[in-house]
């Protein structure tokens, strides 16, 4: 929601009624996540977010 929609953390917390601690823990796995596809498939991070740049033009 902070990427695609520019929402706050704040904003985000209201929107779904959840914590700031929520939003911190569940941004951090998913970039770790990320990061670990990424690793897996030998895409650079910097490669992915030109990809995502591409996208969302």
């Amino acid at each position: 929601m902070t990427y695609l929609e520019g929402k706050s953390n704040k904003e985000i917390c209201q929107t779904l009624g959840t914590t700031l601690n929520t939003i911190y823990f569940a941004r951090s796995k998913a970039l770790s996540t990320l990061r670990q596809i990424f690793k897996e498939k030998d895409i650079s991070l910097y490669s992915a977010f030109m990809m995502f740049i591409e996208m969302m033009d």
